[in-house]
């Protein structure tokens, strides 16, 4: 799913004894993140109550009194940033690939855990803009690995990976299957996105040969202020109303399953051996503003498909708030990030 560079974690500001995060281009992080600072400081100064964050009572937010009205001035502050994406319907490879190096490690631990051998056939679920599905070739030695994502944008970008036993395809990962004529199915921060996962691991291991590798990793962190914050600034008005009156959960929320419970489903769908654990990963952000550009390019998509343009940048205005109020305004931030690694080995 991601590009790679240095597999440690963790890229804090110039200044700190670590050094500014890599994996960048031309500092897009930073400058959006300047974007809507000016849209903040550039708001009108009439105010109104704000109506209260609804959410867990354990983590309240406060000094959300004053609620500033900011829609024209954030439309042209972030006028360039609205029309770059417009309404979208689809992924943006680019700000997917924010923050790429800090995603890079759970990749990197997710592929020790595939056993060497020969890999004939491997399908690459998920694939996104395709850096990961060569990688995966790459490092297995797989003859043949098709990348499938069912993003048109992403397929674009993965197209120019495609060389002789790499090839990419359209497809539904929760839906696809095979007939016990794959050596490997791999799923990198993908599987989240589509319910039923005892529905669909079971379709997945259909599609593994005798001796046929199951490598998965998912996230695991929906407790997270910045995902509990995500959710309750969208049922806010005119956010909900703009979303139908019900705006769409967090699917890890709805869909991501306890460690044991995979563990318990691999057993059950006949893997002889396995590999299920929850792990911590550390990253160090710039400061807690570079949060709401990490969650851009994953975690919020599912809000900007259903919002104007120009209320996805008031929207984004009204978060970065709400999460600067609950966790404070950091530099650097650190940010654990959760996720559960998934592997097994089916009897040859």
């Amino acid at each position: 799913m991601e590009p790679y560079g240095r597999e440690h974690q963790g890229h804090p500001p110039a200044g700190h004894p670590r050094s500014h995060p890599a994996g960048v281009p031309g500092n897009a992080v930073q400058q959006d993140c300047a974007q809507l600072q000016e849209a903040r400081t550039a708001r009108p100064q009439r105010q109104v109550a704000a109506p209260p964050l609804r959410g867990d009572e354990r983590h309240p937010v406060r000094g959300l009194g004053e609620h500033r009205r900011r829609v024209p001035q954030v439309r042209d502050r972030l006028g360039h940033a609205v029309a770059r994406t417009g309404r979208v319907s689809d992924w943006s490879p680019a700000q997917y690939r924010k923050f790429a190096e800090e995603r890079a490690q759970p990749i990197h631990d997710l592929l020790a855990l595939i056993e060497p051998g020969r890999i004939g056939r491997a399908v690459d679920l998920g694939c996104g803009p395709g850096e990961l599905t060569v990688l995966v070739a790459d490092r297995t030695g797989a003859a043949d690995i098709v990348g499938v994502d069912n993003s048109p944008a992403m397929l674009t970008s993965a197209a120019e990976h495609s060389r002789a036993g790499v090839s990419f395809a359209s497809g539904d990962l929760g839906e696809w299957t095979s007939n016990r004529d794959h050596d490997l199915v791999f799923a990198n921060a993908s599987l989240h996105w589509t319910p039923k996962h005892r529905e669909v691991l079971t379709r997945w291991t259909a599609a593994l040969a005798p001796g046929g590798q199951l490598a998965v990793q998912v996230p695991a962190n929906a407790y997270m202020p910045a995902h509990l914050l995500a959710d309750e600034v969208a049922r806010r008005e005119p956010y909900c109303s703009a979303m139908g009156g019900d705006p769409p959960p967090d699917p890890v929320a709805t869909n991501v399953l306890a460690p044991e419970e995979y563990a318990q489903l691999l057993y059950d769908l006949g893997f002889e051996r396995q590999h299920v654990r929850l792990q911590v990963y550390p990253h160090v952000l710039p400061s807690t503003r570079h949060v709401v550009e990490w969650l851009r390019g994953t975690a919020l998509t599912r809000f900007e498909k259903l919002l104007d343009p120009s209320l996805y940048a008031r929207f984004l205005v009204d978060f970065e708030d709400a999460l600067l109020q609950r966790v404070g305004d950091h530099t650097p931030y650190f940010f654990p990030f959760r996720r559960v690694l998934i592997w097994g080995s089916l009897p040859s």
